[in-house]
């Protein structure tokens, strides 16, 4: 989606001034996930059911787990990672 994207571009162009800027020791990162599989799919107060959209199977999204620990590990990356 395009937001996504906006927000890939931002952070690249982020790491590139830090680098650029002495500032290698700051990191920036970001985790994008797909579909999560939580109850806002079906929530028909709040959520993507609330539109009127029909039912969303999420049997393939992801875990919230999952991307909980995708940010885990983004975080506990070396000082040296640059990916």
């Amino acid at each position: 989606c395009a937001t996504k994207y906006a927000v890939n571009g931002l952070v690249l162009s982020l790491r590139a001034e830090l680098k650029a800027g002495g500032h290698s020791h700051v990191k920036c990162g970001l985790v994008c996930p797909a579909g999560v599989a939580t109850p806002w799919w079906e929530d028909a107060a709040r959520g993507f059911a609330a539109a009127g959209a029909p039912s969303v199977d999420t049997s393939k999204f992801l875990a919230p787990r999952a991307v909980a620990d995708a940010c885990v590990a983004m975080l506990e990356q070396d000082a040296s990672s640059n990916v």
